[in-house]
């Protein structure tokens, strides 16, 4: 590998989408529609541009909710979260890790009362803490593997 990051975290939302359950019938929102990054955000439609990375990430972590949440009925279609992230795998050559639920997490502020009353030190912190749910790992050569609890 060339010099660049051993890991590359982004915390940004994950796009939701109207989807129609015609079983159940009813309509509703669900998650796996991409990454709301950028100005134009990053889905199947645009997922390639993340090949300018290729190379120069070892591990990409989503913290983000769902990107890898795909509906039954919703594979190889926009919402098809787990092809989405097999892509931005394949298209980056880095390991990509990402959850399938809606992922929640604590603004922490500074430490200490001095601090927080001069305002000294870092701004507060996000603790995203332990995942919610299913997470999945996706390597380079498009191989899929879930995996269990915080990684």
């Amino acid at each position: 590998m060339n010099k660049g990051l051993s890991q590359l975290s982004i915390m940004c939302h994950g796009y939701e989408g109207g989807v129609h359950d015609s079983r159940a019938g009813v309509s509703t929102m669900d998650l796996g529609f991409g990454l709301q990054f950028c100005r134009e955000g990053l889905t199947r439609s645009n997922v390639e541009q993340a090949r300018r990375l290729d190379g120069l990430v070892e591990l990409i972590i989503l913290y983000a909710c769902g990107p890898a949440k795909t509906r039954s009925g919703l594979e190889g279609s926009s919402g098809d979260g787990r092809e989405f992230c097999r892509e931005l795998a394949c298209s980056t050559g880095a390991e990509v890790l990402a959850a399938v639920e809606t992922q929640y997490y604590l603004k922490e502020p500074r430490s200490g009362i001095i601090k927080r009353l001069f305002r000294i030190g870092a701004d507060d912190t996000i603790n995203f803490g332990n995942w919610e749910g299913q997470l999945y790992r996706f390597s380079p050569d498009g191989t899929v593997m879930r995996t269990v609890g915080y990684w």
